[in-house]
C-alpha cells in the first residue's frame, strides 16, 4: 500500500522509564512529561525494601521485603498515589516494575525465610497506625511470606539450563548467597495477585515484570488472569546474558 500523505499519523505510547525516580519527583515533572510527548511512565517497583538516612542503592529497590506495603527510598503509599493521580491529570499512564522471582537478601542480618522479618513486623507493630496508612492489602500482624513459600537454596551456575535459571537463587557467585526464590504455590500466587489488584485499584495500567525468565510462564499464567490483565500493558524484563549481561531486553 503507498503511503498517503492526507493521512493522519497515529500517535504512538512512548514510555519514559523513570529509573529510580522519587515518587515526588515524577509528580514534579508530570506537565514537563506530557508536554515533551511520552503517554506512559515506567516506575521502579512499588514495595516496601531496604532504605537508609543516606540513601541506598538502585538494586535495594528490586529487592522487596513487603508487598502489602509501600515505603522505599523513592517514596511510600501516599506519595504513590499522589503520583499516580497526577499523571492521570496530564493524560499519562503509570506503569511499575514488579518483582515477583524473589524476595531480598537478608543473609547478613538473618538466617530465617520470614518476610518482612521479625524486625520490621516490630516496626508495624510500634508504627501501627503509620503502618496501617500504608497498607495496600492483607493483615500486617503476619508475615506475607515464610518458609514453605521458597524453593529449596542453591545459586544458579549454568545460565543456559532453563530449569536450573527458573529454580535457583540470582547471586554474584559462590560467596553469595544470593536472592530467596519464591515457590509457585497457591498462597504466593495469591499474595501477588492481591498487589497487582491493589495497584489497579490506584489507577496503575501496566506492569513489567522483572527477572521474567526466572519465573515459569506456569507461575506467570496463574498471576496474570484475565481479570488482572485486562486493560493493561503487561511486559517482562529479559537479561540475556546471564548475570553479567551484555545484552537486555523488554518482552511483549
Amino acid at each position: 500500500m503507498e503511503f498517503d500523505p492526507t493521512m493522519p499519523i497515529k500517535s504512538t505510547d512512548v514510555i519514559l522509564h523513570a529509573f529510580d525516580w522519587p515518587y515526588e519527583l515524577v509528580s514534579q515533572r508530570a506537565e514537563q512529561i506530557a508536554a515533551i510527548g511520552y503517554k506512559s511512565v515506567l516506575v521502579s517497583p512499588p514495595m516496601k525494601s531496604f532504605k537508609h538516612e543516606d540513601g541506598t542503592q538502585w538494586w535495594q529497590r528490586y529487592q522487596p521485603q513487603d508487598y502489602r506495603v509501600i515505603d522505599n527510598q523513592l517514596g511510600d503509599t501516599q506519595s504513590f498515589i499522589k503520583m499516580v493521580q497526577t499523571l492521570d491529570q496530564y493524560g499519562l499512564l503509570t506503569y511499575v516494575d514488579v518483582v515477583f522471582n524473589h524476595m531480598a537478601n537478608e543473609s547478613s542480618q538473618r538466617l530465617d525465610l520470614q518476610y518482612p522479618s521479625s524486625v520490621e513486623m516490630a516496626q508495624y507493630a510500634a508504627q501501627s497506625e503509620h503502618y496501617q496508612s500504608l497498607c495496600l492489602f492483607g493483615d500486617l500482624n503476619q508475615p506475607l511470606f515464610e518458609e514453605d513459600d521458597f524453593v529449596e537454596a542453591f545459586g544458579i551456575k549454568d545460565w543456559k539450563d532453563k530449569w536450573e535459571v527458573q529454580n535457583g537463587r540470582i547471586s554474584a557467585g559462590d560467596h553469595d548467597p544470593g536472592l530467596p526464590t519464591l515457590r509457585d504455590n497457591l498462597h504466593v500466587v495469591e499474595q501477588q495477585q492481591s498487589f497487582l489488584k491493589a495497584l489497579k485499584a490506584i489507577g496503575v495500567k501496566g506492569f513489567r515484570i522483572d527477572a521474567a525468565k526466572h519465573m515459569t510462564l506456569e507461575h506467570l499464567k496463574k498471576v496474570w488472569t484475565d481479570e488482572i490483565t485486562k486493560d493493561c500493558h503487561i511486559f517482562g524484563e529479559i537479561i540475556t546474558d546471564g548475570a553479567q549481561p551484555k545484552k537486555s531486553m523488554n518482552c511483549f
